[in-house]
């Protein structure tokens, strides 16, 4: 199996996108605040339909890149803190310690992030509106 280097210009470029999707995708959430609206003809609460449907697969496409960056984490390899220290670069690339060293660090707070919780949100409400 081949390992990415944790300093390698892939890696780098690769947390360079994702930082900037990272920020486009924070900024995509509070749209979905704009997608309930009142219907003034009906005097009922309705949903602003393109609204939805974009900010849906725009986010749903940040939740995909977020996905990616998990499978890319799993096959980053590492360099620990004791050989870093004494100037050395050692990769630690053996699947079983990269995957436990990156499930016991960040791998719950990237799950969270990708999940997709304003869409599913957003549907329960709809499905709401549509009852009522």
């Amino acid at each position: 199996m081949k390992f990415f280097d944790p300093e390698g210009g892939f890696i780098l470029q690769w947390n360079k996108t994702f930082l900037l999707c990272s920020v486009i995708a924070l900024s995509l959430d509070p749209l979905f605040l704009y997608i309930p609206i009142v219907n003034g003809t009906q005097k009922c609460l309705d949903m602003d339909r393109k609204l939805a449907i974009v900010v849906c697969v725009l986010r749903s496409f940040a939740d995909i890149l977020y996905v990616a960056h998990i499978i890319i984490k799993f096959r980053t390899a590492y360099v620990p803190r004791y050989d870093h220290i004494l100037g050395q670069r050692i990769f630690k690339d053996e699947p079983q310690y990269v995957a436990k060293r990156y499930l016991t660090s960040y791998f719950i707070v990237d799950v969270l992030a990708a999940l997709p919780l304003p869409q599913v949100c957003m549907s329960v409400f709809y499905s709401y509106i549509r009852k009522n």
